[in-house]
C-alpha cells in the first residue's frame, strides 16, 4: 500500500501582479508600448524584479487587443519562442496560460509560469461583470498546477491560481467590487473542488491575484483602502498578503500602496491613494518570513530626436511581487526500494 511521506522542507513561491498597460497606439514618445517593451520584458521575467530568477507565476493584466494593432501577449510569445530574440533567454523556461497552441491568445489576462517547476492540470475562464454588463466586463483566468517531478511516482499537492482583473462601472465601483469577488469566491471553490463551507480555502493553496481597478471600491464607506478585504474572501479563509505583509508593518503605510504609477511620477498622485493590486492566499505558513514589496525599477528613454533622457516606470501601474511560504508537501509514495517493482503495482 501507498504510504503518505511527509517533506518537512518549506517550499517557497514567489509571484508577481502586474497590470502592463495596454500598448495604445497614442501612446508616444517614453510612454509608447515600443519604447517600453524591452523593460517590461525585464519585469516579467524577473530579470529587474526578482534577482534574476523567474517568477514561479506572473499573473498578468491588459495583454490583449484594445486599441491598438499589437498585443503584449505577442510580445511575450515572440520572447519566449524566436531563439533570436535579446530576451529569449530570460524567457526561455516560461510558459504562457492561455496555452498558444492555436496561435498567440488574445486575452486580457496572461499567466506566466516556471515550466520546469510547475506543470499544469487544468485551466478554466470565469467571467466577470459590472452589475449590468456595460463597462469593462472582464474574465478571470484560473489555472491548476502541479509540481513537476523527475521521479513519476511522487505526486504533489496542487496549486491554483487565478489571475484576472476587477470589473467596474464609474460610480459603482464599490457594489461592482463586492459583487464580482462574492462570484469570483464560488468560482474558485468550483475550479479547486470545495464543499464551500466556511473555512474551505485554508487547507488549499491558492494564489488570487488581480488588478482591482481601485480596492477603495471595497472600503466601508471610510475611504481608508488599507485593509477593506472582501468579507467572502475572509470568510473563505483568504488573507489579503499585501496587508499581511506590508501595510500592518508600516509606519506610514499610505506610502506603500500601489497607486497608478505615472501620474506619482509627475508629482499629482490621486487622492486618496488607491492600492491597484488584489492579493489573496490561502493554506500558507504565516509563521515564516512572507515578504511582499512593490517594484519602482525604471528604464532610461533617449528621444530620438532632442537626445533628451527620460527614467519612467515601464506602465503606468506598479507590481507587486510576493515570496509565499508554504508548508511541506505531502506526497503520496512509494519507498525507494518498491520503485523497481512499481510498475507492477495496481
Amino acid at each position: 500500500m501507498h504510504q503518505l511521506y511527509q517533506n518537512t522542507n518549506k517550499d517557497a513561491v514567489t509571484s508577481m501582479t502586474y497590470n502592463l498597460r495596454i500598448q495604445e497606439a497614442n501612446d508616444t514618445g517614453a510612454q509608447s508600448w515600443q519604447a517600453r517593451e524591452s523593460a517590461i520584458l525585464d519585469m516579467i521575467s524577473g530579470k529587474v524584479s526578482n534577482e534574476g530568477k523567474n517568477f514561479d507565476f506572473a499573473a498578468l493584466q491588459e495583454c490583449g487587443t484594445h486599441n491598438g494593432t499589437h498585443t503584449w501577449a505577442e510580445s511575450i510569445y515572440d520572447a519566449m519562442t524566436n531563439k533570436s530574440h535579446p530576451h529569449y533567454a530570460d524567457f526561455e523556461k516560461l510558459g504562457m496560460l492561455p496555452a498558444p497552441s492555436q496561435g498567440v491568445p488574445n486575452s486580457d489576462n496572461l499567466i506566466i509560469y516556471d515550466k520546469t517547476k510547475w506543470t499544469v492540470e487544468k485551466t478554466e475562464s470565469f467571467g466577470l461583470n459590472s452589475h449590468n454588463g456595460t463597462w469593462y466586463p472582464n474574465t478571470v483566468l484560473g489555472a491548476d498546477f502541479i509540481q513537476s517531478e523527475s521521479d513519476p511516482y511522487v505526486q504533489s499537492n496542487h496549486v491554483y491560481v487565478f489571475a484576472g482583473h476587477l470589473p467596474t462601472q464609474s460610480g459603482l465601483e464599490k457594489y461592482d467590487g463586492i459583487m464580482s469577488l462574492q462570484q469570483l469566491m464560488n468560482d474558485v471553490s468550483y475550479f479547486v473542488g470545495a464543499d464551500g463551507s466556511q473555512n474551505w480555502a485554508a487547507t488549499r493553496q491558492i494564489f488570487i491575484l488581480l488588478d482591482s481597478n481601485c480596492k477603495g471600491k471595497l472600503n466601508d464607506g471610510t475611504n481608508n483602502p488599507l485593509f477593506d478585504q472582501d468579507p467572502a474572501a475572509m470568510w473563505a479563509g483568504f488573507h489579503d498578503i499585501y496587508y499581511e505583509n506590508v501595510l500592518h508593518k508600516a509606519s506610514t503605510p499610505q506610502a506603500d500602496l500601489t497607486d497608478h504609477a505615472w501620474p506619482i511620477e509627475k508629482g499629482v498622485p490621486k487622492t486618496p491613494l488607491d492600492r491597484e493590486d488584489l492579493q489573496f492566499v490561502s493554506g500558507f505558513d504565516p509563521s515564516e518570513s512572507n515578504t511582499s514589496a512593490v517594484i519602482h525599477y525604471k528604464y532610461t528613454y533617449t528621444d530620438p530626436n532632442t537626445g533628451q533622457t527620460t527614467t519612467l516606470h515601464p506602465s503606468d501601474h506598479l507590481a507587486v511581487v510576493n515570496k509565499t511560504y508554504f508548508k511541506g508537501l505531502v506526497h503520496p509514495t512509494l519507498p525507494k526500494n518498491e520503485l523497481a517493482t512499481s510498475s507492477q503495482t495496481p
